[in-house]
Order: C-alpha cells, then structure tokens, then sequence
C-alpha cells in the first residue's frame, strides 16, 4: 500500500467493538475442521483449546450478528490468495474516510 499508512491487528470480536477509530474489518472466519487442525498441526491438543473454542463460539456468533465487519472470507484459501483478496477489497475504500 505505497500511498496509504496501513496496520494490520488481529482482534476478537471484543477488540473490535472497542475500537475507537475508523477501521476496516476483515473477518476469517474460516470452519472450525480447519481451524482446529491447524491449532494442532501447532502443537497443541484439541483438549487444550476446547473450552477457548466453546467461549469463541459464543463470542463469534454475536460478532456475526453485530455486523461490525467490512469483509468476510470463509474460504480455505492459501494465505497469500487471502492476502491478495483483502488488498483488492482494501484499495477501493479511502481508508482514512472509514
């Protein structure tokens, strides 16, 4: 983005009901089979995050509803075709107008 000031910040639902400044959201919201085997694939046991994914569910599902987001990808996609999707999306708005 050479002729913007962009930062990117991953936020759950309740960082971005905080925010204070115009901001464009981009939710993942990717399916939970996916997610959970890349949280293993780190690592980690699906015990371990069992109770983080039951409050999540919750928390999530009022974000959805809430509305509070500007993009939503649901897709299993490389991260670099992600990437490319949200600067295309990106670079149609004047962030600063948000």
């Amino acid at each position: 983005f050479p002729s913007h000031d962009i930062k990117v910040i991953v936020l759950d639902p309740y960082g971005v009901m905080a925010l204070t400044e115009p901001t464009y959201v981009v939710w993942l919201d990717i399916p939970e089979e996916i997610r959970l085997a890349r949280v293993v694939g780190r690592g980690y046991s699906i015990s371990d995050v069992s109770v983080r994914y039951t409050a999540g569910k919750r928390d999530f599902k009022k974000f959805e509803e809430s509305l509070l987001f500007d993009m939503q990808i649901t897709d299993e996609m490389p991260v670099e075709k992600m990437a490319d999707d949200i600067i295309k999306q990106v670079e149609k708005y004047d962030l600063r107008m948000l």
